[in-house]
């Protein structure tokens, strides 16, 4: 499957737990409404902080320490 910008906001199943903030500006969401207005930037950028969708895998296992702690 290509991971593509709008498969992973849209309908990865590995992100849908976290989804709930973009349906709360676009129920469908819709690309249009969620990349065109500031409410839906917002919710974007929520989805991806919660989910740490567009991070490298290494990012993301390591995601959970503290950028103050050592590691």
């Amino acid at each position: 499957m290509l991971q593509t910008r709008e498969h992973i906001i849209r309908e990865c199943p590995q992100y849908e737990a976290h989804r709930q903030v973009l349906r709360g500006v676009s129920r469908e969401i819709i690309m249009s409404e969620v990349m065109g207005t500031e409410k839906g930037i917002e919710a974007l950028a929520e989805f991806i902080k919660e989910s740490g969708a567009f991070k490298k895998r290494q990012e993301r296992r390591q995601g959970d320490v503290d950028a103050d702690e050592e590691i």
